[in-house]
């Protein structure tokens, strides 16, 4: 086994579907993960507590930065 098709298998993953603001649906490959979506909407949220949410994050050992993929189904292909 390639070193990529070793990361591929060992890369865990989750899927959420956001239609219009409300979440769909959600699908991981580890069903033991525990995630959370974080919904911010500018116009009635405090910006000082997704602040404090962003630094508890920051601060947590065990919580890793990650870049999304964000997609649309119409330029998947």
């Amino acid at each position: 086994m390639s070193r990529e098709e070793e990361k591929q298998e060992k890369t865990k993953r989750v899927v959420v579907f956001i239609c219009n603001g409300i979440i769909e649906g959600a699908y991981s490959t580890d069903p033991d993960l525990d995630f959370t979506v974080v919904d911010y909407d500018k116009d009635i949220d405090d910006e000082d507590a997704l602040d404090k949410l962003f630094d508890e994050c920051i601060s947590d050992p065990e919580l890793q930065n990650c870049t999304p993929s964000i997609i649309h189904p119409e330029n998947e292909e």
